[in-house]
């Protein structure tokens, strides 16, 4: 994985809710994501109140005062990228949550997530990590990994199962590293999300 700079959480927020802004059920001001102002205390703070609108379960978990970085992500990194643990994604995952293994998981469970990984194609045919507005973002404890991806999921999947994969790499994302992700709720090594993949392996797949 190639780091280049760091960048602001603020930052983070305005480009997790680039890709969630289409889930809000009432219409917004888009000039908060048009034209962004990210010295403007309360802009920043109106987008993350629309932001944990949607992904509060995920956000509030987040150690404080992190630095993210940008990155690049590599083949390389592949055995270490993780989609993020719920239940939902255990069975087109494989019960591992790797990345790598949607491939051979996904199509046998044909629910909302194999529809919502096809629904991608268009906007993410032609890939290109220098010209693209699609940001994976990524939780781990320290740069080496493992790497839980918590937004941009389908947009990964949709990636690696392209056959144009290997020329659209590297892909563009964000990495939130810090510690303290050791314990976060939704990164794949943490002890709460351990103890769901073992009471998840008790349950009989979905027919």
């Amino acid at each position: 994985m190639e780091v280049s700079c760091t960048t602001t959480f603020d930052k983070v927020v305005l480009i997790w809710l680039l890709s969630e802004w289409h889930k809000l059920d009432v219409p917004r001001d888009r000039q908060l994501i048009k034209n962004p102002d990210l010295t403007n205390h309360a802009e920043n703070d109106e987008r993350l109140r629309l932001l944990r609108s949607l992904r509060d379960p995920i956000i509030k978990y987040l150690p404080k005062d992190v630095s993210p970085k940008w990155v690049l992500i590599e083949e390389a990194d592949l055995p270490n990228l993780f989609i993020v643990p719920s239940y939902d994604w255990y069975w087109p995952t494989g019960g591992t949550f790797r990345l790598m293994d949607t491939a051979e998981n996904l199509g046998s469970y044909r629910g909302d997530h194999f529809g919502a990984v096809n629904a991608k194609s268009d906007f993410m045919r032609g890939y290109d990590h220098a010209a693209t507005r699609e940001v994976l973002i990524l939780v781990a404890p320290s740069e080496a990994g493992p790497f839980t991806i918590i937004d941009g999921n389908h947009r990964a999947i949709n990636l690696y199962l392209s056959p144009d994969r290997k020329s659209s790499m590297p892909w563009k994302g964000i990495l939130i590293d810090d510690p303290l992700i050791a314990y976060y709720k939704w990164f794949i090594n943490s002890p709460q999300a351990r103890f769901w993949l073992q009471r998840w392996a008790a349950v009989p797949p979905p027919r």
